[in-house]
């Protein structure tokens, strides 16, 4: 099934959490971040970007417009 993309958002930032854990090595006052880390990064940024343009429910691929997550009211 198709992720939202607040659904992928958090799945970046727990991949993240755990990558971050996993990948740091301390040296002295030095803390060394090795392997992909940085490729999550850039994906999370790029995620976060898409959500401020179409909102966390935007299905890529998937909806037609972005519509964000506002609501229509009408007055009459």
């Amino acid at each position: 099934m198709a992720q939202t993309l607040g659904e992928r958002y958090d799945s970046l930032i727990s991949k993240i959490d755990k990558a971050e854990d996993a990948q740091r090595m301390q040296k002295g006052e030095h803390s060394v971040e090795r392997g992909i880390l940085f490729r999550l990064y850039e994906e999370r940024d790029r995620v976060l970007e898409d959500i401020n343009i179409f909102g966390r429910n935007y299905i890529p691929g998937q909806n037609t417009q972005p519509i964000g997550d506002t609501s229509l009211v009408s007055f009459s």
